[in-house]
């Protein structure tokens, strides 16, 4: 769904629910929103008012990343997103890449050789941002539920979780990678905003 989307069924929702107000939050991540939502969720449990949350949850938008590899570049190919000579080149030398998803934008942040290796990356890329932080974060998969898991222990042991789930990708992503996509959706309360 797109905000504009969003805004338009939040107007018609408020108009049939008279004494409603329906606050839309751009969080400019399509898979980072879940943590955010929790949040507000958690929040709302605590008593805190409605503009309370909102602030907090505009506050995360900076926050929440998206890091992620593929095992292929082959759907991304067949749906015209990169060239073909980027999914033989990555195929044929076993690369990995490792991309980040942030505020809307989708950008490489790291290449490695096989599958194992990308998972370090993404944890060594983890512990690069968040250092001694307190993590927030699920660990999101497209149709490779073992590398989910096994990335989720990981992390478990390595990082101080206050919070740490298992997800999928959303099918429209799912529809662009194909499957094989693995990652963690995640943010650090040592941040500072």
């Amino acid at each position: 769904m797109t905000y504009d989307s969003a805004v338009v069924g939040a107007r018609e929702a408020s108009e049939r629910l008279q004494g409603t107000h329906i606050e839309v939050i751009d969080t400019e991540s399509a898979t980072g929103s879940g943590l955010m939502v929790i949040e507000a969720l958690r929040l709302s449990a605590q008593g805190h008012t409605s503009d309370e949350i909102v602030r907090r949850t505009q506050e995360l938008v900076p926050r929440v990343k998206v890091i992620a590899t593929l095992d292929t570049l082959y759907y991304l190919q067949k749906g015209g997103r990169v060239p073909v000579l980027a999914h033989l080149g990555t195929s044929l030398l076993q690369v990995k890449p490792i991309f980040e998803m942030y505020r809307g934008e989708v950008s490489t942040i790291a290449k490695v050789r096989t599958a194992k290796r990308a998972k370090s990356k993404l944890v060594d890329l983890l512990r690069e941002d968040v250092g001694e932080g307190r993590l927030h974060a699920a660990v999101l998969q497209g149709n490779v539920p073992d590398e989910a898991k096994e990335l989720e222990e990981r992390i478990a042991s390595e990082f101080d979780c206050a919070e740490l789930y298992v997800g999928t990708f959303s099918p429209v992503i799912g529809a662009h990678t194909g499957p094989g996509l693995l990652g963690v959706s995640y943010w650090s309360e040592s941040e500072t905003v």
